[in-house]
């Protein structure tokens, strides 16, 4: 179920407000309704988590349905409460104030300065207690509808593990870090934007090497940090 019937069948099917408008709940959740219709015509394909945690505490769905569409879709009653419990719950990432991952042409590392911070494990959909996570901020519109500029990225670190075809990394090539979808082939590396004016690009044989991957990308999230 894509992310555009999943909507349809919270605001038919949902135990708060069944059969609420698309401009109302669009308002409940704090977007704004032209969303939707970027939802249905496929412009956008995912939601922020933050919309996402919102939607999941007005309309009493789960978080992960939400945002993948896996598991359980309504909670039920006699989880609220551990859902109120574990919902609490925070991990420590690195939060690095001064750099930027390019969604577009390429972006300098600034610094390797960070401080601690505490985050919801909610944010998580797939949380990975051998990881570290990290946060950076996103620079540029090449990966509008997914990430937008400004957006705060949580990073899964990554550990030399293969990469996931079409999942969105962070990673250094030729000094410049870049938050784009990634694809392995036998002999090269495609790097992809979700907005269709930036082209995807091959990386081939040993130029392969100039590659460094940072992380994977877990969460983007609107003025969270």
């Amino acid at each position: 179920m894509q992310l555009k019937e999943r909507l349809e069948y919270i605001l038919k099917h949902n135990k708060i407000k069944p059969g609420i408008s698309e401009y109302e709940f669009a308002k409940s959740v704090g977007t704004y309704p032209a969303k939707f219709a970027e939802i249905k015509s496929g412009k956008v394909k995912t939601l922020s988590a933050e919309i996402a945690l919102e939607i999941s505490k007005q309309y009493n769905v789960e978080f992960l349905w939400i945002l993948t569409g896996e598991g359980s879709i309504f909670k039920e009653k006699n989880d609220l409460k551990q859902i109120k419990t574990t919902s609490k719950d925070e991990i420590n990432a690195k939060l690095y104030p001064d750099v930027m991952g390019s969604c577009g042409g390429g972006v300098f590392e600034q610094s390797q300065n960070f401080e601690m911070v505490k985050i919801p494990k909610y944010l998580i959909a797939k949380y990975k207690p051998n990881k570290e996570y990290s946060i950076i901020t996103a620079k540029g519109d090449s990966m509008s509808g997914s990430i937008e500029d400004g957006d705060k990225l949580l990073i899964e670190s990554f550990d030399s593990e293969q990469i996931t075809d079409n999942q969105i990394y962070v990673f250094c090539y030729k000094e410049e870090i870049f938050v784009k979808r990634l694809c392995k082939n036998l002999n090269e590396i495609i790097v992809k934007s979700d907005n269709d004016f930036y082209k995807p690009k091959h990386i081939e044989n040993e130029d392969m090497n100039n590659i460094h991957i940072i992380g994977k990308v877990v969460c983007s999230v609107r003025n969270y940090v």
